[in-house]
């Protein structure tokens, strides 16, 4: 399963706060990323698979 299949949610939680959910190893970790700049490359219809990845890499190592 690529990384992109494995964010679940991005769901807003306040002012320039979203609420990441990603699937890891069975698990569902969530994170609050502040990085209005990464959620907006995710958003973007041209997301590179690299940004996908930092998003993943961020609220993996955030819930930890």
């Amino acid at each position: 399963m690529k990384k992109h299949e494995r964010i679940i949610r991005v769901r807003f939680s306040g002012h320039g706060h979203y609420k990441v959910t990603i699937s890891y190893y069975g698990m569902e970790l969530t994170a609050t990323i502040d990085d209005m700049t990464l959620i907006d490359d995710y958003k973007g219809e041209d997301c590179s698979k690299a940004r996908i990845s930092e998003l993943y890499d961020r609220v993996k190592r955030l819930s930890a």
